[in-house]
């Protein structure tokens, strides 16, 4: 369960995810307490020197996109302001939506990231409440307490070489800057 995840070691000296406020993490080693369900393949890469256990994206049914889906089981709350923090890698591609499924107002939310070095492993800390926009084009404020149930990264229209591979993802609503510890 959660607990068992908020014991992993990539979550080790996380300033920004405080325990109390991780709501999921996903975690791709072997070994680990419980290993994540969705759609992507567990594959081995080289990420700072050390050999690492990694998402890598599949292609979607229409064969367009390359995808990596992390179900949030059960559907849980944000916070505010709801962040994901996550690594990743791209070949053949520079352009990654990132996206989740607000339950409560039954439609997705992204964010697009252009413009990304390929073949590189690339850290990410994105601001869902602030920077996501809805799917329908709506424009209203990602509340907390609305409920997700999953977590996607796309590639669209990606070409036969281009692949995918993500690691580290973490959920989380850090606390208020004026609240004290």
């Amino acid at each position: 369960g959660l607990l068992a995840a908020l014991t992993l070691p990539f979550l080790t000296g996380c300033a920004t995810a405080p325990r109390e406020q991780i709501i999921r993490a996903w975690h791709f080693e072997p070994g680990a307490a419980e290993l994540p369900a969705g759609e992507f393949t567990r594959v081995t890469d080289r990420i700072d020197g050390a050999v690492a256990n990694v998402a890598a994206a599949i292609r979607t049914k229409d064969g367009s996109s390359l995808l990596v889906q992390l179900p949030v089981q059960p559907a849980l709350p944000v916070g505010s302001p709801t962040r994901l923090r996550f690594r990743c890698r791209l070949s053949g591609a520079s352009k990654l939506t990132v996206q989740m499924f607000d339950l409560t107002v039954e439609d997705n939310r992204h964010i697009e990231l252009p413009n990304l070095s390929a073949d590189t492993w690339l850290s990410f800390d994105l601001d869902f409440t602030s920077d996501s926009k809805r799917n329908d084009g709506k424009h209203d404020v990602f509340a907390a307490g609305n409920r997700v149930d999953d977590v996607f990264f796309f590639v669209h229209e990606a070409d036969s070489t281009a692949k995918l591979w993500v690691d580290d993802v973490v959920l989380y609503s850090p606390p208020p800057r004026n609240s004290q510890r």
